[in-house]
């Protein structure tokens, strides 16, 4: 009976140290399953972070890329407003401009025939004077038949400078020289000239003068109008520069937009690239970062072959 007792005590003793064995070898197994299962539960709290990151990264790019697109338009917008008043104005300023040359042209027009009408004038002036100034030796010659010749030439040249004096019109009629003053060469000439020569003489000078301030004037008038043009035409080449000045902002905008929009895509497929576990995705997200880094066909083929679940490069 001890002997049978003592057997089963072996037995118990047995039995429990296996089960001690077993149940520790349990507890190990339990602890490295709970280890597994915290360091699941951390990395799965990293990926939820990641995702809410991602998430609001996300939101932020969409905020971001509203608010560019808001200011490219505006800026859009104001660079058409701007190069809309621009031609508008540069099209008023050559409107302008060729009015003046215009006005320019017809006034030295109007000078140069001035000009050739005061040197009619003048070489009549002078022909009369020289004229006038030999007929006194042809009065008092003997030969009476050559004073009223004489006489009546200067007649017809100082009625036709009387009507050049006023200008273009009909000349009076000079009357002839009676009996009584035939003989006298003063009084000759006076009624040759039809009584008129002294006055006529003072109405030139005064017409020359007249003339010769609305020379000043017309001359004066050309100056300002030239400097019109002068500061029209810098105007223009201002404005011209503006408008290409702010085409050159407007294309380095765009650039630098261009260049941020890139930049954040970018450091999101690869935010993504790097935040997804399952190779699926991963796979699905290689096209863009080929499409992004510009990959060549060759590299392109060399990738397909090494990852043969790769969507298809384009």
């Amino acid at each position: 009976m001890d002997k049978k007792v003592a057997l089963w005590r072996e037995k118990v003793r047995a039995v429990k140290d296996a089960d001690e064995q077993r149940i520790a070898e349990k507890e190990l197994e339990i602890s490295r399953l709970k280890e597994v299962n915290d360091n699941s539960l951390r990395d799965g709290s990293m990926v939820d972070e990641l995702r809410n990151a991602l998430r609001l990264t996300e939101a932020r790019f969409d905020e971001c890329v509203e608010k560019l697109e808001h200011e490219r338009e505006q800026s859009l917008e104001v660079h058409k407003r701007s190069e809309h008043d621009l031609s508008a104005r540069l099209a008023e300023s050559d409107e302008r401009c060729d009015l003046l040359r215009k006005e320019l042209k017809r006034l030295r027009d109007q000078l140069s025939m001035r000009d050739e009408r005061c040197d009619l004038l003048r070489k009549e002036l002078k022909r009369l004077r020289d004229q006038l100034s030999m007929r006194p030796e042809a009065v008092t010659t003997p030969t009476t038949s050559v004073a009223p010749t004489g006489l009546r030439d200067a007649s017809s040249t100082l009625s036709l400078t009387v009507s050049l004096v006023g200008g273009g019109g009909v000349a009076a009629p000079v009357p002839s020289p009676s009996p009584a003053v035939s003989g006298n060469p003063s009084a000759l000439l006076r009624a040759a000239a039809g009584g008129v020569f002294e006055t006529d003489m003072v109405s030139f000078a005064s017409l020359q003068s007249n003339r010769d301030g609305e020379i000043r004037q017309l001359n004066d008038k050309i100056a300002e109008l030239e400097r019109a043009i002068s500061r029209m035409t810098s105007d223009s080449t201002h404005h011209e520069k503006m408008v290409t000045q702010l085409t050159k902002e407007l294309e380095a905008y765009k650039a630098k937009e261009r260049m941020a929009l890139s930049m954040e895509y970018i450091r999101n497929v690869i935010l993504s690239f790097l935040c997804t576990t399952n190779e699926d995705s991963r796979l699905r997200i290689i096209p863009a970062i080929a499409t992004i880094l510009e990959f060549t066909e060759a590299e392109k083929e060399t990738l397909q072959r090494r990852l043969p679940g790769c969507p298809r490069l384009h």
